[in-house]
């Protein structure tokens, strides 16, 4: 079906019709809302804990999904528990997810002797810091009582994966 003939269909086809196209299409696509939105989302908790049986802290754990391009974020509390919450909803759709940790560096304690800008060293080992090499995995399950995972960090030679593995408890 053709909407438009002959100068319309030129002028369709140049700068205002790209310009007009993507209007329409940003218009419509903030019409389909957050598909989050729509997902059921179940109670995520847990603590992260160094192979010393510290608590990490000054950090965040990164969930991200296996099969979909989601991610959620919540900070690691100085107990080193997490909680997630979000602006649609407090946990996470059911499905298996790696982790990663980032560090929260306003919270890191300043290197004494160092410019005011330089931090401390990280809180964990390195390989935390992607969800491919850190091995920290979860499952959520519909069962809001399992979502409680304990994710214990230990170190590794270098280039080598560590043993942890979320644990549900």
């Amino acid at each position: 079906m053709r909407l438009l003939s002959g100068q319309a269909a030129k002028t369709a086809s140049g700068p205002l019709g790209w310009l007009l196209t993507a209007v329409v299409a940003v218009a419509v696509g903030g019409c389909s809302g957050n598909p989050l939105n729509s997902m059921k989302l179940y109670p995520v908790k847990g603590k992260v804990l160094l192979d010393d049986g510290k608590p990490v802290s000054s950090s965040r754990i990164v969930f991200v999904g296996t099969t979909s391009a989601l991610s959620f974020t919540s900070p690691v509390e100085s107990d080193g528990t997490f909680t997630v919450k979000g602006s649609t909803g407090d946990g996470l759709p059911a499905g298996e997810y790696r982790a990663r940790l980032e560090v929260d560096e306003s919270k890191l304690p300043p290197v004494k002797g160092a410019p005011a800008k330089q931090k401390g060293s990280l809180p964990f080992p390195d390989m935390y810091g992607d969800e491919d090499t850190s091995q920290l995995k979860a499952t959520v399950k519909p069962d809001e009582t399992a979502n409680n995972f304990e994710f214990k960090l230990t170190k590794s030679p270098k280039g080598q994966g560590g043993e942890s593995q979320g644990r549900q408890r």
